[in-house]
Order: C-alpha cells, then structure tokens, then sequence
C-alpha cells in the first residue's frame, strides 16, 4: 500500500496466497507528468531511500542525491519516468519479498520463479469481474471458509471499512494519484455480489452467475486484454496483435 502511495499506481484489490499474488492496478504514466520536482524527489527518495550504514551517513546521501536531481533535470525525468512505469513498481514490490524469503530459507538466487502477467482491463465489467476474482480467490482455493476470513486481501480490508463508506462508489485501496479514481458500481452493491458469489462457491451448489460475475471464469486465462467486443477490437487494432483466446463478450 504504501509503496503504491509513492507511484502512479492505484490499487483496487489483491490477494497474497501461499506461492504467488495477484494485483488489480490502474496505472497512468502520465499522472506523474503532473508532479513538481520537489514531488518527483519526494516520491522516488521515499521509494528508492540512499543504502547507508547509519543515519548520519543516509541523511548527507539523501541530500546529495536531492541535490543531483535538481541539477541534472535528465536524471529527474528519467525517475518521474520510473515511478509511472508498472515494471519498475512490481520490481520494487517483490525484491524485499525475494530477499527475505531467501535470507529464511538461507539461498540465494530467484525467488520469484517468472516475470508478473499482465492483462489490461478495458472497461468497468472486466474491472469489477477481475476484481471479483481476486477477492473470491482464497475462497476458491479453500484457503478461507469466508471472505471475512481471508487473510492478505482486499476482500478482508474491505471488510473492515465503515458502512458510511461503503455506501459511496468502489474507490481505489491505495491511490498514487493527485485524485483517486472511482467506479460507478457502489461499495455496497459490489459487497453485495462477492458474498452472494462467495456463498455459492462454499454451498458446493452454485447458482448460474449473472451480469459479470459471468466472467469469472474468463479471467483466469492468460489472455492481454479483457473487455467489450467495441473496446478490445480497437486496443487490438492499435497494437496490431489477434485474439488467440475466447475474449469476454
């Protein structure tokens, strides 16, 4: 979370199960065009402090590196371009879980055994669906008897939320952004679904799923993009790539 704080990213759920992670992100290279200097400095110090071997020694580096950013504005835009950039985040957000694992299993090497897939969400329906998925995902893998009982995931923050607010429309977890994004799907309305579908799952009986929840199942294949017909044959097009995969409908 507050790692996201510091980029161009917002966090709308996650789930940390026992050998992998899943994240549903909105990322925007272009907010961190907005930031200021003094905010580009901020963000990236606090990301990527000085290494030191104390604090007199990390506070004369944390100035010299402040003072080199503000003098080479080559170097500052090279930063406000990493902290827009998705990679560089999941890089920052894995190495500390890589190196401590391996400093408790006393190993070196790759903890993380492949780079993170990615997929682009295309509108609101392969937002909230994915979403869905991620949350139903302990659930799913009989890791949680309930989404209350989830450990690690948004579907757990979320449990803890006030009703005051849930009854506002879904905002991001974590947001980097001057100001968060929203979805028009409310709070309440989204808990309503998870628990419903989170029953069925546990009730072994499950219903036939409506709206997008009908989804579910799509998300879990490897495809670059999910969306509407309209908004997936125009980010096809732009990129110049073919489904190879049944896409959402």
């Amino acid at each position: 979370m507050q790692l996201s704080g510091l980029f161009a990213v917002e966090v709308y759920a996650y789930a940390v199960m026992d050998n992998h992670f899943h994240l549903i992100v909105h990322y925007d290279p272009q907010e961190a065009e907005k930031w200021s200097t003094e905010e580009v400095i901020r963000r990236w110090l606090a990301a990527c402090p000085p290494a030191a071997n104390d604090r007199k020694h990390a506070e004369a580096k944390r100035l010299a590196e402040e003072s080199l950013m503000r003098e080479n504005k080559e170097l500052l835009e090279s930063r406000r371009s990493k902290l827009g950039d998705l990679s560089v985040f999941m890089k920052l957000l894995k190495q500390p879980i890589a190196r401590r694992a391996n400093r408790e299993d006393e190993c070196t090497g790759h903890f993380f055994e492949q780079r993170f897939h990615s997929s682009a969400l295309l509108d609101e329906n392969a937002i909230l669906a994915a979403m869905a998925y991620v949350d139903l995902n302990p659930v799913r893998a009989g890791a949680a008897i309930s989404l209350a009982t989830s450990k690690h995931s948004s579907a757990k923050y979320r449990e803890g939320q006030t009703r005051s607010h849930n009854r506002g429309r879904l905002t991001p977890l974590a947001s980097g952004f001057e100001t968060s994004t929203r979805l028009n799907c409310s709070s309440a309305e989204y808990a309503r679904r998870l628990h419903a579908l989170a029953s069925e799952y546990l009730s072994k009986n499950p219903e036939k799923p409506t709206t997008w929840f009908a989804r579910l199942h799509v998300i879990a294949r490897k495809q670059r993009a999910f969306g509407a017909k309209k908004a997936l044959t125009a980010w096809l097009a732009e990129r110049g790539f073919q489904i190879r995969e049944v896409a959402l409908p």
